[in-house]
């Protein structure tokens, strides 16, 4: 079979489109390139979709990269979400966007794409070219992606929701790793309030929360992880992992009135971290019910043997101060004390740490706190043993250089 001439942006492409003209390998030789222009085409005006597909994909930081060097397949997520509703319905539309930490800036490479119709032969093909068209247009749209720093989940879940049309059959897919550190759901002001009543009010009055969503809209938090973010008092990382999914999965009781697991497991193949600069995320920053003891870890705060506060880090510090709300007495003693890894001379680390505590001290000063002092333990003082028997425990190493922000609560 040849190939079908390229379609162009008239009615009567859209018609064959719909109408299922696909091109696919009769399987002599290789197959043809697939035509990918129904990626850039919307649903005619007047025409209605039995099924629709909204995947807002978060370009931040944290979701990106990876200090195992892997990430879930993103790409291979979103291409298996285009093509969720093929079999089961008659017009099916996709629509593909970008968030990261600026609401105003979500885009949308792809809006009600129609797919074409499932030919009698060779759907297993025309799938395949489906997905390969989804990611060239997701590897296009990566070249000049939206990119503030940080990750406003509940922008995305807002902007994706108005491009539903009210389809019969429809999903709001947000493919993240649940890390919101920027908008009225920061985790590190909220993560802790499990009345999502009062989160819905809060974000209302900050014009943020997205409405309910319609009864047959299936919300889903895809990829949502525990990874990188940072733990303290007697967390471990999969407790760390079951709040934030707890979280999400109240928040989507709360935007649809039905109790479910709204967030899931990337549950597709890990891929190598691609070589992309993206902008330093805020950290989410995960403390223990009633823990008065703020642990942060180093790299959150500071560069490389340095004492000078990321800005970054001022931000994610008062983030995480506004969270403890009246609990917390500001005119109370608060201690702040560095901590260093055992690398290097004692006196060089007792300094280091001096210093980083002190920097710490002058921002929770300036953020009105009245007491406060402050002192470094260098690594006299380590939670676990980075002295390894061939070298040195990089991740042991990592827990040991930390600030902790005692609050007399």
């Amino acid at each position: 079979m040849s190939a079908i001439s390229r379609l162009s942006m008239t009615a009567a492409a859209m018609s064959l489109a719909l109408s299922g003209c696909w091109m696919f390998s009769t399987g002599d030789g290789p197959a043809p390139e697939p035509d990918c222009e129904w990626t850039g085409q919307t649903l005619e005006s007047g025409a209605e979709a039995t099924a629709e597909t909204v995947v807002m994909l978060d370009l931040s930081a944290s979701a990106w990269t990876s200090e195992s060097g892997q990430i879930p397949d993103y790409p291979g997520i979103v291409g298996e979400l285009a093509v969720a509703y093929f079999r089961e319905a008659d017009a099916r539309t996709v629509t593909l966007g970008l968030f990261s930490g600026d609401a105003s800036d979500i885009r949308f490479p792809m809006q009600k794409a129609p797919l074409a119709r499932p030919l009698d032969q060779g759907q297993d093909e025309q799938l395949s070219q489906i997905r390969e068209c989804v990611g060239r247009v997701l590897a296009e749209a990566l070249e000049n992606p939206p990119v503030t720093p940080g990750s406003d989940i509940l922008a995305a879940i807002s902007a994706g929701s108005r491009r539903l049309t009210g389809a019969e059959h429809a999903t709001l897919a947000i493919v993240t790793d649940g890390h919101s550190n920027v908008g009225c759901l920061d985790m590190n002001r909220v993560l802790a309030e499990t009345d999502t009543e009062v989160l819905r009010e809060r974000c209302e009055d900050e014009s943020e929360w997205p409405g309910a969503l319609p009864g047959n809209v299936g919300l889903r938090l895809i990829g949502v992880s525990g990874a990188g973010v940072s733990v303290e008092g007697g967390h471990s990382g999969a407790q760390a992992l079951g709040r934030i999914r707890e979280f999400w999965n109240r928040i989507g009781e709360q935007l649809t009135g039905v109790p479910g697991e709204y967030a899931e497991d990337p549950t597709h193949r890990w891929v190598d971290v691609p070589e992309r600069e993206y902008p330093e995320d805020p950290p989410v920053l995960i403390r223990e019910p009633g823990q008065n003891t703020l642990v942060i870890e180093a790299e959150a705060l500071f560069d490389t043997d340095s004492a000078e506060l990321k800005e970054s880090a001022g931000s994610s510090v008062a983030a995480v101060v506004d969270s403890y709300g009246d609990a917390l007495d500001r005119t109370a003693p608060v201690t702040v004390t560095g901590h260093t890894d055992s690398r290097g001379e004692d006196g060089y680390n007792d300094d280091l740490s001096s210093r980083r505590a002190e920097a710490v001290r002058r921002h929770l000063l300036g953020l009105g706190f009245t007491d406060v002092r402050a002192e470094g333990r260098g690594s006299a003082e380590p939670v676990c043993d980075d002295r390894a028997v061939d070298g040195f425990d990089d991740a042991c190493g990592r827990l040991n250089r930390r600030v902790e922000i005692h609050f007399e609560v």
